[in-house]
């Protein structure tokens, strides 16, 4: 309790997650105080005690791997323990987009599937082409060889529990009328 948590900028649901791990063993969710860094700098936040915790989620596996490689820290709970298998984020089209652009949109929809599924069954592949990512935008294209996948599943499916947990968290933050969306 009272403790600084870093949570990357790009894991948004790491925010949820920490909060959902709090209150999983009866701690209110501002028991911590949560501070948005970037990726790259987790590593320094924590090691240089700006911070008390390191959140980093399965997106920011690369950053994790790195931080367990150089030493002196352990891993407390990972997503799946305090989620479960689900699915962190989405990709959502608006439905007049779909509605004016069917052959884009489906298109959109199953190269991102056909692309899940490649990463999934060819992690070194994967691994080289986010190297070469890095690498381009001048980032640290060694990190690459941390990643562990996306999580996804096959064809990048997503399940009524994905939408209907996030749903559930944004009504009991009060973000989200009771009832108002359910995933089916």
């Amino acid at each position: 309790a009272g403790k600084t948590i870093s949570v990357n900028t790009l894991g948004a649901h790491l925010d949820y997650t920490v909060r959902e791990a709090l209150r999983s063993v009866g701690l209110p969710p501002d028991a911590a105080k949560l501070v948005v860094v970037p990726g790259p700098q987790l590593e320094q936040t924590l090691r240089s005690k700006q911070v008390d915790v390191a959140g980093l989620g399965y997106w920011q596996a690369t950053f994790a791997g790195q931080l367990v490689a150089n030493g002196g820290v352990r891993g407390v709970f990972n997503d799946t323990d305090v989620l479960g298998e689900i699915a962190g984020g989405f990709i959502v089209l608006r439905r007049d987009f779909i509605a004016a652009n069917p052959d884009t949109a489906r298109n959109f929809v199953e190269q991102s599937a056909r692309a899940a599924d490649w990463s999934r069954e060819n992690p070194d592949g994967a691994r080289k082409v986010l190297a070469d990512v890095l690498n381009k935008r001048g980032e640290n294209g060694d990190l690459a060889r941390y990643w562990t996948g996306f999580g996804l599943r096959e064809k990048a499916a997503v399940t009524n529990r994905d939408v209907d947990f996030w749903v559930s968290i944004l009504e009991r933050d009060g973000r989200l009328p009771k009832g108002k969306l359910k995933a089916a």
